[in-house]
C-alpha cells in the first residue's frame, strides 16, 4: 500500500470509526519507518563525537594556569632543553638537508632526563606555555599572511597542512583557539614520546573533541585523501570510545569512496550490533542504497 493510499484510508476511517483510523495510523507509521534507499551524502550523516564541553572548559582552565605558572619562574635546564629541541625539530621540517629523525631521538632522551630530574609538573607547564605561543603564532600568520619563525618552530609544517586541509577559509582560520591548543598538545606528546604517559595523555573528552574536528575538517589535499584520513580517524576513535558508531561511520565513508560492497558490509555490521540504536533506520536506508549501487556496478 502506498503512502497516499494509506492517508486516504485514514480519511475514510474518520468516517467509518475510530478503529479504522487507528489501523490506518499504524500503517502510516510502519510505512515511514520502513527502510528506503538513501545515499549518505549529507554532512550530518557522518556521526561526530560530542565531547563534554564543561570538562573541556575545565581542562582549558588548567592549561592556562600551567602556562601562567611557567611564566612566573624559570623552568629547570633539562625542561628548557626539551622546549628548545622541539623548536629545532620544527625548524628542521622546513630546512633542506636537516635530519629531524636524529633530533627526535635526542628529544626523547632529553624528555626522559627532564622527567627524572624535574618531574611532570614542569614539563606540563612547558607544554602549556608552548601551546599558547603556538596559538598566538597562528593568529599572527592569519594577520600577516606569512608563516613566522615562532609558528615554524612550534608547528613545523602545520600551516601547509592547514592550507591543504581547508582549515583556512580565505584569511580566516576555521579552528578555535582550544582546537589549535589540543592539536598542538597532541603533536607535542607525539614528539616527546609521552602520548601514553598518564600525566600527559589526552583525556577521553579531548580525544572526542580532536576527532570531532578531524572528522569535520579532515586533513588531505583532495577528496580521496580526506576520506582515507577520516577512515583512520574512525579507527582511532573506535579504539577509544565504545559509544561511537564506528561501523556506521565507516559505511558512510566507504560509500562516498565508491566502495559499495565494503560499505554494505559496514552497515550490516552496525545493524547486527545496534539494531535498535539511534542510527539504525539510517543504516538500513544506506544499506539499501549501497546494495543498489553494488548491483548497478556489476
Amino acid at each position: 500500500m502506498t503512502l497516499q493510499r494509506i492517508l486516504e484510508a485514514v480519511k475514510q476511517g474518520a468516517k467509518g470509526g475510530i478503529v479504522l483510523v487507528g489501523v490506518a495510523l499504524v500503517a502510516v507509521a510502519a510505512s515511514l519507518a520502513a527502510p528506503r534507499a538513501t545515499e549518505p551524502t549529507l554532512a550530518f550523516e557522518l556521526p561526530v563525537p560530542i565531547p563534554n564541553h564543561a570538562r573541556l572548559a575545565a581542562i582549558a582552565a588548567t592549561e592556562r594556569a600551567r602556562a601562567s605558572e611557567a611564566r612566573r619562574h624559570t623552568l629547570a635546564f633539562p625542561v628548557r632543553a626539551v622546549g628548545e629541541t622541539i623548536r629545532r625539530i620544527g625548524r628542521a621540517a622546513a630546512e633542506r638537508g636537516a635530519n629531524p629523525d636524529a633530533m627526535l631521538t635526542e628529544l626523547r632522551l632529553l624528555t626522559v632526563r627532564a622527567l627524572k630530574e624535574s618531574g611532570t609538573p614542569e614539563l606540563l607547564s612547558l607544554r602549556a606555555v608552548q601551546a599558547e605561543l603556538f596559538v598566538s603564532a597562528c593568529h599572527d600568520a592569519v594577520r600577516s599572511g606569512t608563516v613566522g619563525g615562532e609558528l615554524r618552530e612550534l608547528g613545523g609544517d602545520f600551516w601547509e597542512l592547514a592550507s591543504a586541509s581547508e582549515w583556512l577559509a580565505g584569511t580566516t582560520l576555521r579552528l578555535t583557539d582550544d582546537e589549535l591548543a589540543f592539536l598542538f598538545r597532541s603533536r607535542w606528546n607525539d614528539l616527546t614520546g609521552l602520548t601514553r604517559h598518564p600525566a600527559f595523555a589526552a583525556s577521553l573528552e579531548e580525544a572526542r573533541a580532536r576527532y570531532a574536528l578531524l572528522l569535520r575538517l579532515p586533513a588531505g589535499a583532495d577528496t580521496t585523501a580526506r576520506i582515507d584520513h577520516q577512515l583512520g580517524y574512525v579507527g582511532g576513535l573506535e579504539a577509544l570510545d565504545r559509544e561511537y558508531p564506528a561501523a556506521f561511520a565507516r559505511g558512510v565513508l566507504l560509500y562516498r569512496a565508491g566502495s559499495y560492497d565494503a560499505s554494505a558490509a559496514a552497515f550490516r555490521a552496525h545493524l547486527a550490533a545496534r539494531r535498535d540504536g539511534p542510527w539504525s533506520l539510517r543504516a538500513g536506508n544506506h544499506l539499501l542504497a549501497a546494495l543498489a549501487r553494488s548491483a548497478d556496478s556489476e
